[in-house]
């Protein structure tokens, strides 16, 4: 990992939400986690939806940001993160609690591994029923994103 996201005392993150082709969906979180990994280590996360979603929460407790926000003036969904379709949202989001953030934006939060993981271990709080949202109401701005295709086949990180 990056020594400089490792030791530094103060991190900011800001992700565009898109979903994601092996995790279901990508944002601050995995951003921060895979975009600190140096070389040839970016790919090596990539083993399998179990290890994967197991790998980006033990990473995450390294590099978590402190800050949080989601720029969601447009965002992707589909068969992304290359292959996606753009999807106009007009939202922006931040918080210096990643994982609940990550959890308001748009899919079941417990089905992402990752934040699952997360939440399981005190991390942060990504059950819906334990976030204060201020400002909008999420359910107002909440879109349901059109997963990858193998959507279904990302939920076997269980």
């Amino acid at each position: 990992m990056s020594k400089t996201i490792v030791q530094s005392d103060y991190k900011v993150k800001v992700a565009l939400p898109k979903t994601h082709d092996f995790v279901i969906t990508t944002l601050s979180i995995k951003n921060i986690v895979v975009g600190s990994l140096v070389g040839r280590e970016k790919w090596r996360i990539h083993q399998g939806h179990k290890a994967m979603n197991l790998n980006i929460a033990a990473l995450a407790r390294k590099v978590m940001p402190n800050l949080s926000v989601i720029d969601g003036f447009q965002g992707m969904e589909g068969d992304d993160p290359v292959g996606g379709d753009p999807v106009d949202l007009r939202i922006a989001a931040a918080s210096t609690f990643p994982v609940s953030l990550d959890a308001v934006m748009g899919f079941n939060p417990l089905d992402i591994g990752y934040l699952h993981h997360l939440n399981e271990w005190g991390v942060g709080v990504a059950d819906l029923n334990g976030i204060e949202v201020v400002g909008l109401p999420v359910e107002k701005v909440k879109r349901k994103f059109q997963p990858h295709p193998r959507y279904r086949e990302m939920l076997n990180w269980r």
